[in-house]
């Protein structure tokens, strides 16, 4: 019964993470959200989708990463499509664009998140490109 008290605990930690995250992206508030809702030893695994594909570690690391994102669009956000608790990890298919900056043109993206959670702290966001790839990654294949 407590495994599945803290997982529900873990949804809800990711889940108030993203309602920070976009606020972080209309506010510039990086470093309060990051500091606030990741473990000090974060690690930021991108999916290759994009230039900035790589591993991110730390908080500095993964504050850069948030506010290059953020320079490409005039306005970003992200909305997840759902949380799937998958005990100490939970995936989020999400999607999130915004008005490109340099173009005008609006421009929206599908990832999937599979975020690790510990000491009450995401310690690990890896990105998928599919749902069915974090879903296994995870051990939750369908």
């Amino acid at each position: 019964m407590e495994a599945i008290r803290i997982s529900e605990q873990n949804v809800e930690i990711v889940q108030r993470t993203y309602e920070r995250v976009n606020n972080a992206y209309q506010t510039g508030d990086y470093q309060g959200t990051i500091e606030d809702y990741c473990h000090p030893d974060v690690v930021l695994r991108t999916s290759g989708m994009f230039p900035e594909t790589g591993e991110y570690r730390g908080y500095d690391a993964l504050r850069e990463f948030m506010m290059n994102q953020a320079e490409a669009f005039e306005e970003m956000w992200v909305q997840p499509a759902e949380f799937i608790n998958a005990g100490d990890q939970v995936v989020v298919p999400l999607r999130f664009g915004g008005t490109a900056r340099h173009s005008g043109i609006d421009a929206t993206f599908s990832v999937v998140h599979v975020l690790t959670i510990r000491d009450h702290k995401i310690a690990r966001l890896d990105m998928y490109q599919s749902r069915d790839e974090a879903l296994k990654a995870v051990g939750l294949e369908e």
